[in-house]
């Protein structure tokens, strides 16, 4: 929260949870989400843009490139490469997954090893559009993006590695998809 009296007048508020239930001997089930939103209490429009929130990749909604999700700039007419506009990020996050984690098959120490099945589903939403974005929707539960797949973290000794694959779903032409992920970094 920035205080009143400064430059900058904005608030955010977060909320993320998880939570592990067993469903079978080395078998759980993980259950997590995320909710956010951020406005100002001054007469200037929104979050500055430094403080939007993003969604896609690890973490939020896997099989969709990191942080595309949402909200898009206006694309500019002078350079080629973005013809449909940048990631700008929203005032308003919705994330919810649920995965199946169990055992390394043929792996005698799995200890190292987690394999999940999940479910991903999210977006990022803009109630307050500046000018330079083009896409700005309001939360709507039809726009969620959502994906399924298979995902293997290895804490090796260079850290934990994290491979995934996963298929997007509700996808609109301005999202960016990707079947195949890696991540370097990421703990359990």
């Amino acid at each position: 929260m920035a205080v009143p009296g400064s430059d900058l007048t904005f608030y955010k508020l977060d909320y993320k949870d998880q939570v592990y239930f067993p469903i079978a001997e080395n078998y759980a089930l993980r259950l997590h989400g995320e909710l956010g939103y951020g406005d100002n209490y001054s007469e200037s429009n929104g979050l500055p843009f430094y403080e939007n929130f993003f969604a896609g990749g690890f973490g939020s909604v896997r099989g969709f490139k990191q942080n595309t999700l949402g909200p898009l700039s206006t694309p500019s007419q002078f350079d080629p490469y973005t013809k449909k506009g940048q990631p700008f990020g929203g005032n308003t996050l919705v994330l919810a997954g649920a995965e199946i984690v169990f055992p390394m098959p043929f792996v005698k120490d799995g200890r190292s090893m987690r394999p999940v099945l999940f479910i991903d589903s999210g977006n990022v939403f803009n109630s307050k559009c500046p000018k330079v974005s083009t896409v700005c929707d309001e939360i709507d539960l039809n726009l969620l993006r959502y994906s399924v797949g298979f995902s293997l973290t290895w804490i090796t000794g260079m850290g934990p590695m994290t491979f995934g694959i996963a298929k997007a779903f509700n996808y609109s032409d301005s999202d960016e998809t990707e079947f195949f992920q890696f991540e370097l970094g990421r703990t359990f």
